[in-house]
């Protein structure tokens, strides 16, 4: 249990409404898919606390990565991080309003996307539950009506279930010198995926 999590007091995620029209306007906690449903985050205190928690339980507990909440500020400014700069930020909730997953997109320029905060709850992983591909599907579709043809990630090198997750939905290995925008991350012991959604209006090779 992360106690300093626990005593963090936050303003909560403004009301915000996806510009994807397929999630609609439905209220939080309505239950859009079988054993998933996933929104954006219309969530109050004890909500975005509940993100807060979620990420550095997995990144710290799970994997030992040792990241703090001050080496991840869009945590504390969701809008301001995602939706203000063109992306998105949603978690998945259970049909109890529990959130057990989040996923973000962060618009790098005007065809490069980068997926941050990837995370779901350990107890709700598998295809018993399929959380994380309702989160991807979610994401991965706003990015296509979004005009973006790249997206960008990297994930921690002990995260291999993670990887293989990643290649299953056509992610490929690649290095910061293949990357075609500037791209900086924390942690350096990590590896870079690239999913490639249009070969249309590329990004010329990062200087």
């Amino acid at each position: 249990m992360l106690a300093p999590t626990a005593l963090i007091l936050l303003p909560g995620f403004p009301l915000v409404r996806s510009s994807y029209p397929a999630l609609g306007r439905r209220p939080f906690g309505t239950v859009t898919r079988t054993r998933s449903s996933v929104h954006d985050p219309q969530c109050g205190k004890r909500d975005c606390q509940a993100v807060i928690r979620l990420v550095l339980e997995v990144q710290n507990l799970e994997y030992n990565v040792g990241l703090t909440l001050d080496d991840q500020p869009d945590l504390l400014d969701v809008p301001g991080y995602y939706m203000n700069g063109g992306g998105n930020f949603w978690v998945a909730v259970t049909a109890s309003e529990r959130i057990v997953g989040c996923i973000g997109l962060q618009r790098l320029s005007d065809t490069v996307g980068v997926l941050k905060k990837f995370f779901v709850s350990v107890d709700y992983r598998g295809p018993a539950h399929r959380y994380s591909g309702a989160l991807f599907s979610t994401l991965k579709s706003f990015a296509a009506a979004h005009h973006m043809s790249q997206i960008i990630l990297d994930s921690p090198a002990v995260a291999t279930r993670s990887h293989r997750f990643y290649e299953r939905m056509g992610f490929r290995r690649v290095t910061v010198e293949q990357l075609r925008v500037p791209y900086d991350f924390v942690d350096r012991n990590s590896h870079l995926y690239l999913l490639q959604l249009s070969d249309r209006l590329l990004e010329p090779p990062a200087q």
